[in-house]
């Protein structure tokens, strides 16, 4: 059944925290003793936890488009509270200093837009596998895990290239495919056969 997608997480973690121990170094550090910003947590906590339930549940039509609103708007008055919050305090949960760096604020939005337009794709694909082409569940899944096996595979070699050609290039590159393919997509009909939509999913 469909708890195992979670179930299965647990030998890899146990993998995870055996290989952490061998691995990594064990070497005591120096830390500055600094006071936990349990205001900011407070505020950012409130912010966030009402804005997805005003969406979950109205989603789910348990509140009114009214109620709605008067949550999200709570959530705004909360996320300027936490902002203005952690420009007065000296460590703050989030140091908003960083976003002044145009590089680091630019890449963010750029993150941003490319995996909303990217996931846009990955979240729809199984739907199109299952309720368009009427594939079973199995052979949806398989098509679809051609997508993470691929990143899997790319993904070291990525990081391997990045330290002999730099960054910009790479990212030039990865964009200019995955817009290309965001386009070829957009042409997707009943009657693409399966392999283009697998290759789709490797590029």
């Amino acid at each position: 059944g469909w708890p195992f997608i979670f179930f299965i997480n647990i030998p890899i973690g146990i993998a995870g925290i055996i290989m952490t121990i061998i691995i990594l170094p064990n070497k005591p550090k120096k830390f500055i003793k600094t006071e936990f910003d349990f205001k900011g947590s407070i505020l950012l906590l409130f912010s966030i936890a009402l804005m997805f339930s005003a969406l979950l549940f109205a989603q789910d039509k348990i509140i009114t488009v009214q109620i709605m609103i008067i949550l999200l708007i709570a959530s705004i008055v909360f996320s300027y509270l936490f902002i203005i919050t952690e420009r007065k305090i000296q460590h703050p949960l989030i140091n908003l200093g960083i976003f002044r760096n145009k590089m680091f604020s630019k890449g963010l939005i750029s993150s941003y837009l490319s995996f909303i337009a990217l996931y846009s794709i990955l979240i729809t694909i199984p739907f199109y596998l299952q309720y368009i082409l009427n594939l079973n569940v199995g052979t949806a899944s398989i098509i679809y895990m051609v997508y993470p096996l691929v990143t899997f595979i790319i993904a070291p070699i990525s990081g391997w290239l990045s330290d002999i050609i730099t960054f910009r290039p790479l990212i030039l590159a990865g964009l200019g495919i995955s817009s290309i393919t965001l386009f070829l997509f957009s042409m997707v009909t009943p009657a693409t056969s399966i392999l283009s939509i697998v290759i789709l999913l490797i590029l």
